[in-house]
């Protein structure tokens, strides 16, 4: 295990694996415990993320098959829960030219197999948390292959998948959470080092998260908003200086807050009150901060713009509906902003009329129409996200239908110079959703799966 030559001994006791390390006296004196969930029935050794370090393998019976990923052979990852499924009876590993593989045999006689020489996660489900909610990407080590970062509802923990150049999951991370948050955003300014801000809309926790992928350190900070939060947009200053910006609601007003976070202090500053009786808001912060929020006033909802300056706001009303008691109002907005591609999008939807707003760079495009092939049944738009979804490197605005079990593509019609969604790909089961390139040469879809509680892994490879 150690990669000395010497032979090593490894056993299981209740739930613990333990290694006992083999010297040129055959003393055995030296001795690792690896504490696990539940009890294994079997453990299987061999390279299976193709790092040249020896991994463990165990089975829990009528549960989950786990992988535990070596780091030197004398330090471990921790563990894996790479197949969950109560009928694998069985498993053992072999080894086809340089490859290990693993063969899972449930009660059924279904076999399956997982190879670190073919290993492509083109349709796999990992059952990494009980209750998968939110899901973002980052990249640890800026190599251009994205890794996963997840939040468990069960346990409130934020969960890190990272990834080897193949697109294999080699590392697994758990850090506790406060709240079970909704959203996750990512600062990904240092190479081998992150910072994560977790939080929930209408809550007012932020929780931020720096992370170490060299020394395995975690540094915490937990930030409260006077009110409940918006949404929330961080500004990098320089290696050691960030202005993290949240948007709020309080006593039905909507205000901006700035925290200057600096590695030796933080302070707070509130800018005076915006609006009121404001529904949904996304913030952007460029030369200076700008929000697209929808606010209700009377029977209308307003689609409003503002811009917040050292003297008056600027402000702009860009479109007004009826306020029916069956309107529906979606706002979705980037991570970041990109004066290249759509970054902001809206969508409405009553008996009497649709909408579907875009905004990018400085133009805001708003059509009547949400899309052809709608027919009496209107989608139930639940998750969005923008960005890439293929090596072409275009990024795009996606938004999953929690109703029809499809996720829509926003397309520009040039015939009348106008958005549409257009119908992309069935999925069932989508929780919350990304795009992420997991290796050099294709995209993946990756989503919590709130039907098995898993991470859901689909190649876009036609």
């Amino acid at each position: 295990m150690n990669l000395d030559g010497i032979p090593d001994i490894i056993y299981t006791i209740n739930n613990r694996i333990e290694i006992v390390f083999g010297d040129y006296r055959s003393e055995f004196k030296n001795k690792i415990s690896l504490k696990i969930e539940g009890e294994p029935a079997s453990v299987q050794i061999g390279d299976f993320n193709s790092d040249k370090v020896p991994d463990i393998a165990y089975l829990i019976l009528n549960n989950s098959l786990n992988i535990i990923f070596g780091k030197d052979g004398q330090q471990f990852y921790e563990s894996v829960p790479y197949l969950k499924n109560a009928s694998i009876i069985s498993f053992t590993r072999s080894r086809f030219a340089s490859a290990f593989e693993l063969a899972c045999l449930t009660s059924s006689g279904e076999l399956t197999l997982l190879s670190s020489r073919i290993f492509n996660p083109s349709d796999i489900k990992i059952s990494l948390g009980v209750s998968a909610g939110a899901v973002t990407k980052f990249d640890y080590d800026n190599d251009g292959n994205d890794d996963i970062a997840f939040v468990d509802e069960n346990d409130r923990s934020l969960k890190l998948l990272v990834n080897n150049n193949s697109g294999i999951p080699s590392k697994y991370y758990s850090i506790p959470l406060a709240e079970a948050h909704t959203e996750i955003k990512v600062d990904e300014f240092f190479k081998f080092r992150k910072i994560f801000y977790c939080y929930s809309e209408d809550a007012p926790l932020l929780e931020v998260f720096r992370y170490n992928f060299n020394t395995d350190k975690i540094s915490r900070k937990q930030l409260y908003a006077p009110g409940e939060i918006l949404d929330v947009y961080f500004q990098r200053i320089d290696s050691s200086f960030v202005n993290i910006f949240v948007l709020y609601n309080k006593k039905s007003k909507m205000y901006l807050g700035k925290f200057e976070n600096k590695d030796v202090s933080i302070t707070f500053k509130e800018y005076p009150v915006i609006d009121r009786n404001v529904t949904e808001a996304e913030l952007f912060v460029m030369d200076e901060p700008v929000i697209y929020y929808w606010k209700s006033e009377n029977n209308t909802f307003e689609f409003k713009t503002v811009r917040i300056k050292t003297g008056p706001n600027v402000e702009k009303t860009n479109l007004r509906v009826s306020n029916s008691i069956d309107t529906k109002v979606n706002l979705y907005g980037a991570d970041q902003f990109d004066n290249e591609y759509p970054f902001v999008a809206s969508l409405v939807q009553s008996e009497m009329e649709n909408y579907l707003v875009v905004v990018s760079a400085d133009k805001i495009s708003i059509s009547k129409k949400i899309n052809e092939s709608i027919g009496n049944e209107k989608p139930e738009f639940g998750k969005a996200f923008f960005g890439e979804t293929s090596i072409k490197g275009i990024n795009n605005f996606t938004v999953n239908s929690i109703n029809d079990n499809y996720i829509y593509k926003l397309v520009y019609r040039q015939t009348d110079n106008t958005y549409l969604l257009n119908q992309m790909f069935p999925a069932e089961n989508v929780s919350d959703y990304l795009f992420a390139r997991l290796n050099k040469k294709n995209y993946f879809l990756v989503y919590s799966n709130k039907e098995e509680n898993c991470i859901s892994i689909r190649s876009l490879k036609k």
